[in-house]
């Protein structure tokens, strides 16, 4: 059984890796210059299509992504409470199942 300092822990880790992941798509000119590096990338080792040029719309939800994202690791890196974790975890389990708000709702009234 995981303790609460060991779960305050973990919630902090994700946290940071969310941080990290995530801080070039807080600004446009930063999300420009993470595109610029992943197209000379695709090109130096010859990976097979390409990466689209982003139109405004991309870039204001890549932006907005950033900062939501960015936003809720730092609160969590701050205060890392077990219910933010499970919060995290629930959010992060719309994806695979198909990224439906009736199965967070379900998730979170779980909690």
């Amino acid at each position: 059984m995981w303790t609460s300092a060991q779960y305050r822990q973990l919630v902090r880790g994700s946290a940071w890796y969310d941080l990290i992941v995530t801080a070039a798509f807080i600004t446009p000119w930063s999300f420009a210059a993470l595109h610029g590096l992943l197209v000379n990338v695709s090109q130096a080792f010859n990976l097979p299509g390409e990466l689209p040029v982003f139109e405004p719309m991309h870039m204001l939800m890549a932006n907005l992504l950033g900062s939501i994202v960015c936003v809720w690791a730092v609160l969590r890196i701050r205060d890392p409470q077990l219910v933010f974790g499970r919060y995290d975890a629930a959010g992060r389990s719309c994806l695979p199942l198909g990224n439906s708000m009736p199965w967070f709702m379900v998730a979170v009234r779980c909690w």
